[in-house]
């Protein structure tokens, strides 16, 4: 025996279902320049350097640890990582 009001247009089912395949959804996806949770490595590897470079100018030191993320970006990009997570 079939359902009879399977196609009942007052039903409460009905009326979700059109609700949802009428609504347009929600694009949850974040491209990767949008996420604040990663760090574009080529902004990064570029403040880092233009920093090193105004220390050198200037007849300064430059922090080991600084040269060696400079290092650590470049390898990244190498390898064609544009984006790393923050944490």
């Amino acid at each position: 025996m079939m359902n009879e009001d399977i196609f009942d247009t007052q039903s409460m089912d009905y009326e979700y279902l059109v609700d949802y395949y009428t609504t347009p959804k929600i694009n949850m996806t974040l491209e990767p320049e949008d996420d604040p949770r990663l760090i574009n490595v080529q902004a990064q590897l570029k403040a880092l350097r233009q920093y090193m470079d105004e220390r050198l100018w200037e007849s300064k030191d430059v922090c080991p640890a600084r040269q060696a993320e400079i290092k650590r970006l470049t390898m990244l990009l190498a390898e064609g990582k544009l984006y790393e997570p923050k944490f």
